[in-house]
């Protein structure tokens, strides 16, 4: 029977049928092609089997690894240049810790440095290195350290031995060179020559090299070669734990090293084997004895003091000097033009009131001596408020003043009361009137009180204005006359420095034998009796013409004063 394709009706009969005996396979077979597919892996599958997932690879492999690290390299670098306080804060906790130990290791290092210097510096063994370094040209530092070191590891290279690429590289602190890959390269030509050039074995290459106070010792495996920069002299137990490592990264890393296709990322876990080798053996030393350390210090010490006290002592006397210079500056009555410093000490000069300071006196109080200042000076009359007072005062000679005379200064007037002595009172006027008190304002003496003038003037009103009389007919023994009186008064005035005068006026009369031969003995004897009861007093010069016939004569008295 020929084959016919069956009509629509058919089809829909037969879908439905199959649908009825296989739907609901057919349903879960769709579900699991879709999941299996991706189509409908939900987020939280994902989340969940994603742990596992990592984990069974990367132990499998480094490919996943490969795999993440461009991107996570990508995110981090995007993240930084975004935000870097996250990656700050993220990485603080353990970046810190980090800082402190590198600090104290450097450190460490620069301390025992510093220490193996100064001990071998001054010792008779240090001599002997300086004297080596000095002949052979080679640096102290690196003498000391032969010879204080048995031996010391401060490279490791692992060189993949095809290809000649450093895999792994590791340093210790102090080292320095060249470029690492630079040395592999090098290191892969050699042997590579070395091997052309001579018949040997293909596992076989170079065992050591030496190159000044270093050497360089290669352990060769199949596929890697691992080199250490060795300075010393390495023991042979270092040689068998070299040949020990290298066969460890071989038992690890013998698929990678058959393999290499040039990434080094894959060895990037056999630094931690590379450090292991920088090791460092220093020569077991006897006590060290202390006296030399002592004896230097002690010295350090003393030559530090001695330092120290002679910069202290010269900035306080650069102070000092400093001070002294603005006080002279300042000083009234000084006009300082020269100030300076000599090789025996100080010289200053200028213009100088005789009434300033003494400038000697002024540096002294700033403790510099007397004996190391030479002063050169020249006289000038200041206008200095203060410097006239002094003059002033001086010039009038107030100290002999008592204690009653009473100063007050107003700018530059002067006003004086109180009671002075009579010959001061004097002074002080005869000054005002000469005007002698330079610089000086107004002198107010309104208030000054002439004391002992007063008393005497109280005693001089005793007798001035007597009446004397003479008898008719007589030139002596006047009657009113008071000699007592008199005598007090001129012994008064002698005490204490008050000029006396005495004056005789005849009055008109009309005695008839009155004539003018009678009226000159008379005022002759007047006169000689006053000088016998004054002696130290002044007997005023005769009038022109004395009245005729006049027998009644006053009595005149002048004080402090030639008038009467």
């Amino acid at each position: 029977m020929p084959d016919r394709k069956p009509t629509t009706a058919e089809e829909a009969t037969l879908e439905e049928l199959r649908n009825l005996l296989l739907g609901q396979e057919r349903a879960e077979l769709k579900e699991l092609r879709d999941v299996v597919n991706g189509a409908r892996l939900a987020p939280e599958d994902i989340g969940r089997i994603l742990p596992a997932a990592v984990r069974s690879r990367a132990e499998g492999d480094q490919e996943l690894t490969a795999a993440l690290t461009p991107a996570i390299e990508s995110a981090i670098e995007v993240s930084v240049k975004r935000n870097p306080a996250v990656l700050v804060d993220a990485i603080f906790p353990v970046i810190g810790p980090a800082i402190r130990k590198s600090i104290r290791e450097a450190l460490a290092g620069l301390t025992e440095t510093i220490n193996t210097s100064i001990e071998h510096s001054f010792s008779p063994k240090g001599l002997r290195w300086r004297f080596d370094a000095w002949r052979t040209g080679v640096p102290f530092s690196e003498v000391v350290l032969k010879n204080s070191i048995v031996y010391r590891v401060e490279q490791a290279f692992l060189i993949h031995r095809s290809t000649g690429l450093l895999l792994a590289h590791a340093t210790s602190t102090p080292a320095t060179g060249s470029d690492p890959d630079m040395v592999s390269a090098m290191l892969s030509a050699i042997e590579s020559f070395v091997s052309d050039s001579f018949e040997g074995h293909e596992s076989e290459g170079i065992g050591q090299v030496e190159f000044g106070a270093q050497l360089l010792e290669v352990a060769h495996g199949p596929t890697a070669i691992l080199a250490c920069v060795v300075r010393g002299s390495l023991p042979a137990s270092f040689r068998t734990r070299l040949r020990e490592t290298l066969e460890d990264i071989h038992s690890a890393k013998s698929d990678l090293l058959r393999d290499f296709d040039g990434d080094t990322r894959s060895f990037e876990d056999t630094q931690l084997k590379l450090e292991q080798l920088l090791v460092e053996e220093r020569p077991k030393q006897a006590r060290r004895s202390l006296a030399v350390p002592i004896v230097l210090g002690l010295g350090f010490s003393l030559v530090l003091v001695l330092v120290v006290v002679l910069a202290l002592r010269s900035y306080d006397e650069s102070q000092r000097w400093q001070d002294a210079r603005e006080a002279l500056a300042q000083e009234p009555g000084l006009i300082t033009l020269v100030e300076q410093r000599t090789e025996d000490g100080y010289l200053v000069g200028g213009l100088r009131d005789p009434h300033a300071r003494d400038p000697l006196d002024l540096l002294d109080d700033f403790g510099i001596a007397r004996d190391l200042v030479e002063g050169r000076w020249a006289e000038h009359r200041s206008d200095d408020v203060e410097i006239v007072r002094r003059r002033t005062l001086d010039t009038l000679a107030l100290q002999h003043g008592g204690a009653d005379l009473h100063v007050s200064w107003d700018g530059l007037d002067l006003a004086l009361s109180g009671r002075a002595p009579h010959a001061l009172a004097s002074r002080i006027r005869d000054l005002q009137a000469s005007g002698a008190l330079v610089g000086l304002g107004a002198l107010d003496l309104t208030d000054l009180r002439d004391h002992e003038l007063d008393t005497a003037r109280a005693k001089a009103e005793l007798v001035r204005g007597l009446q004397l009389s003479f008898a008719a007919g007589s030139s002596t023994a006047p009657s009113g006359l008071d000699e007592a009186a008199i005598e007090d008064l001129a012994a008064y005035c002698a005490a204490q420095g008050i000029d006396l005068a005495f004056g005789l006026r005849f009055e008109p009369g009309s005695e008839p034998g009155a004539d003018l031969l009678l009226q000159l003995q008379r005022r002759e004897h007047l006169e000689a009796r006053l000088a016998e009861l004054a002696p130290g007093a002044t007997l005023l010069g005769h009038r022109a013409l004395d009245p005729a016939g006049s027998s009644s004569v006053r009595l005149l008295v002048a004080l402090d004063s030639k008038q009467p």
